[in-house]
Protein backbone atom coordinates (compact mmCIF):
# COMPACT_ATOMS: atom_id res chain seq x y z
CA UNK A 1 0.00 0.00 0.00
CA UNK A 2 2.60 2.34 0.89
CA UNK A 3 4.29 1.60 -2.33
CA UNK A 4 1.19 2.19 -4.42
CA UNK A 5 0.67 5.29 -2.28
CA UNK A 6 4.19 6.10 -3.13
CA UNK A 7 3.96 5.84 -6.69
CA UNK A 8 0.54 7.65 -7.29
CA UNK A 9 1.80 11.10 -5.27
CA UNK A 10 4.90 10.67 -6.96
CA UNK A 11 2.94 10.56 -10.59
CA UNK A 12 1.01 13.51 -9.12
CA UNK A 13 4.47 15.41 -8.89
CA UNK A 14 4.16 15.91 -12.93
CA UNK A 15 0.55 14.77 -13.67
CA UNK A 16 0.52 16.23 -17.45
CA UNK A 17 4.03 13.39 -17.97
CA UNK A 18 4.43 10.83 -15.07
CA UNK A 19 0.67 8.99 -15.68
CA UNK A 20 1.28 8.82 -19.30
CA UNK A 21 4.91 7.37 -18.32
CA UNK A 22 2.47 4.69 -16.42
CA UNK A 23 0.17 4.32 -19.10
CA UNK A 24 2.75 3.40 -21.85
CA UNK A 25 4.48 0.76 -19.97
CA UNK A 26 1.36 -1.26 -20.44
CA UNK A 27 2.71 -1.52 -23.72
CA UNK A 28 6.08 -2.80 -22.20
CA UNK A 29 3.99 -5.23 -20.27
CA UNK A 30 1.95 -6.62 -23.27
CA UNK A 31 5.11 -7.24 -25.10
CA UNK A 32 6.81 -9.59 -22.13
CA UNK A 33 2.94 -11.21 -22.31
CA UNK A 34 3.17 -11.77 -26.11
CA UNK A 35 6.45 -12.91 -25.13
CA UNK A 36 6.05 -15.25 -22.96
CA UNK A 37 2.81 -16.78 -24.35
CA UNK A 38 4.96 -17.59 -27.54
CA UNK A 39 7.39 -19.04 -25.70
CA UNK A 40 4.77 -21.09 -24.77
CA UNK A 41 3.67 -22.17 -28.05
CA UNK A 42 0.53 -19.98 -28.00
CA UNK A 43 -0.62 -18.31 -31.09
CA UNK A 44 -0.35 -14.81 -30.86
CA UNK A 45 -2.76 -12.53 -33.72
CA UNK A 46 -0.38 -11.32 -36.23
CA UNK A 47 -2.30 -7.87 -36.81
CA UNK A 48 -2.22 -7.52 -32.97
CA UNK A 49 1.40 -8.39 -32.72
CA UNK A 50 2.26 -5.96 -35.47
CA UNK A 51 -0.10 -3.15 -33.76
CA UNK A 52 2.05 -3.80 -30.16
CA UNK A 53 5.18 -3.44 -31.72
CA UNK A 54 4.49 -0.55 -33.81
CA UNK A 55 3.38 1.32 -30.57
CA UNK A 56 6.19 0.35 -29.07
CA UNK A 57 8.97 1.66 -32.04
CA UNK A 58 7.09 5.03 -30.91
CA UNK A 59 6.65 4.50 -27.04
CA UNK A 60 8.93 1.89 -26.30
CA UNK A 61 12.50 3.55 -26.54
CA UNK A 62 11.79 5.65 -22.95
CA UNK A 63 11.79 2.45 -21.22
CA UNK A 64 14.62 1.41 -22.27
CA UNK A 65 16.89 -0.39 -20.02
CA UNK A 66 20.72 1.19 -19.63
CA UNK A 67 22.11 -2.66 -20.98
CA UNK A 68 19.87 -1.64 -24.38
CA UNK A 69 21.30 2.21 -24.69
CA UNK A 70 24.59 0.79 -24.32
CA UNK A 71 24.18 -1.72 -27.45
CA UNK A 72 22.76 1.25 -29.48
CA UNK A 73 25.15 2.90 -28.64
CA UNK A 74 27.70 0.03 -29.26
CA UNK A 75 25.65 -0.58 -32.09
CA UNK A 76 25.18 -4.24 -30.54
CA UNK A 77 22.12 -6.24 -30.89
CA UNK A 78 19.78 -5.66 -28.55
CA UNK A 79 18.59 -7.62 -25.59
CA UNK A 80 15.63 -10.04 -26.07
CA UNK A 81 14.14 -8.01 -23.47
CA UNK A 82 15.20 -4.36 -24.27
CA UNK A 83 13.22 -2.79 -21.52
CA UNK A 84 13.41 -1.34 -17.90
CA UNK A 85 11.97 -3.50 -15.49
CA UNK A 86 9.52 -0.55 -13.70
CA UNK A 87 7.51 2.58 -15.47
CA UNK A 88 9.50 4.71 -13.29
CA UNK A 89 13.27 3.61 -13.83
CA UNK A 90 13.49 4.18 -9.80
CA UNK A 91 13.81 2.02 -7.05
CA UNK A 92 11.12 2.57 -4.56
CA UNK A 93 13.65 3.96 -1.89
CA UNK A 94 14.44 6.72 -4.29
CA UNK A 95 10.50 7.67 -5.29
CA UNK A 96 10.24 8.17 -1.59
CA UNK A 97 13.03 10.20 -1.32
CA UNK A 98 11.44 12.55 -4.56
CA UNK A 99 8.26 12.78 -2.78
CA UNK A 100 9.99 13.20 0.97
CA UNK A 101 8.26 10.42 3.21
CA UNK A 102 11.68 8.49 3.62
CA UNK A 103 10.36 8.00 7.35
CA UNK A 104 7.47 5.80 5.58
CA UNK A 105 10.24 3.84 3.69
CA UNK A 106 12.97 3.70 6.58
CA UNK A 107 10.15 2.91 9.26
CA UNK A 108 7.26 1.18 7.62
CA UNK A 109 7.77 0.09 4.54
CA UNK A 110 11.22 -1.36 4.83
CA UNK A 111 10.07 -3.88 7.81
CA UNK A 112 6.86 -5.15 6.37
CA UNK A 113 8.08 -5.43 3.26
CA UNK A 114 10.27 -7.65 4.66
CA UNK A 115 7.68 -9.35 6.50
CA UNK A 116 5.87 -10.04 3.24
CA UNK A 117 8.94 -11.30 1.38
CA UNK A 118 9.80 -13.71 4.54
CA UNK A 119 13.55 -12.01 4.84
CA UNK A 120 15.57 -14.38 6.42
CA UNK A 121 16.64 -11.87 8.86
CA UNK A 122 13.73 -10.47 9.71
CA UNK A 123 11.48 -13.78 10.08
CA UNK A 124 14.21 -16.03 10.91
CA UNK A 125 14.40 -13.80 14.00
CA UNK A 126 11.11 -15.31 15.43
CA UNK A 127 12.15 -18.95 14.58
CA UNK A 128 13.91 -21.07 17.15
CA UNK A 129 14.82 -24.27 18.94
CA UNK A 130 13.94 -25.65 21.38
CA UNK A 131 13.56 -29.40 22.56
CA UNK A 132 14.97 -30.70 19.28
CA UNK A 133 11.81 -28.59 17.27
CA UNK A 134 11.52 -25.90 15.33
CA UNK A 135 9.40 -22.85 17.18
CA UNK A 136 7.53 -19.88 16.14
CA UNK A 137 7.90 -17.32 18.83
CA UNK A 138 4.53 -14.71 17.71
CA UNK A 139 5.96 -11.42 19.12
CA UNK A 140 5.22 -9.80 15.67
CA UNK A 141 1.75 -8.12 16.50
CA UNK A 142 3.25 -4.75 16.90
CA UNK A 143 4.50 -5.32 12.95
CA UNK A 144 0.70 -7.11 11.99
CA UNK A 145 -1.15 -3.47 13.87
CA UNK A 146 1.79 -1.26 12.22
CA UNK A 147 0.98 -3.15 8.56
CA UNK A 148 -2.81 -1.95 9.01
CA UNK A 149 -1.98 0.92 10.32
CA UNK A 150 -0.12 2.08 7.33
CA UNK A 151 -2.48 0.23 5.14
CA UNK A 152 -5.44 2.43 6.30
CA UNK A 153 -3.74 5.67 6.06
CA UNK A 154 -2.15 4.55 2.04
CA UNK A 155 -5.63 4.33 0.99
CA UNK A 156 -7.07 7.15 2.81
CA UNK A 157 -4.35 9.38 1.01
CA UNK A 158 -4.79 7.14 -2.30
CA UNK A 159 -8.55 8.36 -2.09
CA UNK A 160 -7.75 11.85 -1.24
CA UNK A 161 -5.82 12.19 -4.38
CA UNK A 162 -8.10 10.27 -6.60
CA UNK A 163 -11.07 12.81 -4.84
CA UNK A 164 -9.08 15.81 -5.68
CA UNK A 165 -7.92 15.02 -9.02
CA UNK A 166 -11.96 13.57 -10.22
CA UNK A 167 -13.12 15.81 -8.27
CA UNK A 168 -15.81 13.41 -6.77
CA UNK A 169 -16.60 15.25 -3.62
CA UNK A 170 -15.84 13.26 -1.06
CA UNK A 171 -13.28 15.13 0.80
CA UNK A 172 -15.31 16.18 3.55
CA UNK A 173 -16.54 12.57 4.17
CA UNK A 174 -12.37 11.29 3.57
CA UNK A 175 -11.28 13.82 6.45
CA UNK A 176 -13.81 12.67 8.81
CA UNK A 177 -12.81 9.23 8.11
CA UNK A 178 -9.56 10.39 8.64
CA UNK A 179 -9.88 12.16 11.92
CA UNK A 180 -12.10 9.45 13.33
CA UNK A 181 -9.31 7.18 12.70
CA UNK A 182 -6.87 9.19 14.84
CA UNK A 183 -8.91 9.66 17.60
CA UNK A 184 -9.52 5.79 18.18
CA UNK A 185 -5.62 5.28 17.39
CA UNK A 186 -4.71 7.70 20.11
CA UNK A 187 -5.53 5.79 23.26
CA UNK A 188 -4.20 2.88 21.94
CA UNK A 189 -0.67 4.75 21.21
CA UNK A 190 -0.63 5.99 25.12
CA UNK A 191 -1.43 2.87 26.11
CA UNK A 192 1.44 1.42 24.07
CA UNK A 193 3.78 4.20 25.88
CA UNK A 194 2.64 2.90 29.52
Amino acid sequence: MIEGMSLLFWAAQEASTRPLLWRSYALVEDFRLMKNKEWMGEKIDPDEKFSLLDRLRIHGPMFYSDKTRKALKNKLPLPEDPYRRTWTGKKIWEICEDINVQILYKQIYQDVSSWMHWSPSVVGAYIHRKNNHVVYVNIANDKAAMALSSGFQSLIETAAVADSHLSLGFADRLATLRETYIKGLLPTLQSLKT
